[in-house]
């Protein structure tokens, strides 16, 4: 099983993750650690939630270094959506245009969806 971290940076009040797709398959494990600088909330879809084990609050508050893991508990394809913000809002509607950045986790047989970026462009898997 396969372990991947996503380190989150936090840039003119942005906070980015170091990677916009992560492929896994049930039993992978997810890493996320927020900005050394900075604090940062990842507010999950509901599939995310469901899909991640232990099951994540949403949003989910991080203190600046900390380190927060899940197992990926489906074999099920598809996009599970986690925007990340520096500061709890209102509760996005998830995926969804945003000027804050998503990461898609995508099940190993799904075909990567358009994902958002900052801005509102998007950005597909491609580039």
């Amino acid at each position: 099983m396969a372990n991947t971290t996503i380190s989150l940076t936090q840039e003119d009040g942005l906070i980015a993750p170091n990677s916009f797709e992560v492929p896994v398959v049930q039993g992978d494990t997810i890493d996320f650690v927020a900005p050394s600088d900075s604090p940062a909330v990842l507010s999950l879809s509901p599939d995310a939630i469901a899909a991640l084990s232990p099951s994540p609050a949403s949003p989910l508050q991080l203190s600046a270094s900390e380190r927060v893991s899940f197992t990926f508990s489906t074999s099920s394809p598809g996009a599970y959506s986690i925007l990340f913000s520096q500061q709890a809002g209102p509760d996005p509607q998830l995926p969804a245009p945003s000027t804050t950045l998503f990461l898609q986790i995508l099940g190993a047989e799904a075909s990567p969806p358009p994902m958002a970026v900052a801005g509102g462009r998007t950005r597909d898997a491609q580039g």
